[in-house]
């Protein structure tokens, strides 16, 4: 899935992709795995930042799944 997120430093927002998280796993692992990414796209853009923390991250909520998890389709 795609995890949009701003820093002060940055004009608009930019788009992670992220790995869904499996239903009944860990979220604080998987929450864990989304800050690692968001913080190596946001070094690879702006590498001379030194914010402590993000504006925002818009982590995308499915109708009858979990954070992170896909809906399941029948």
């Amino acid at each position: 899935m795609n995890v949009l997120y701003k820093c002060s430093c940055m004009s608009a927002e930019a788009s992670v992709t992220v790995p869904d998280r499996l239903p009944g796993s860990d979220i604080m692992q998987w929450m864990t795995a989304v800050q690692n990414r968001i913080g190596y796209d946001h070094a690879a853009r702006s590498p001379l930042c030194r914010a402590s923390k993000m504006e925002y991250a818009k982590i995308p909520v499915e109708d009858g799944a979990g954070i992170g998890e896909r809906a399941t389709r029948q």
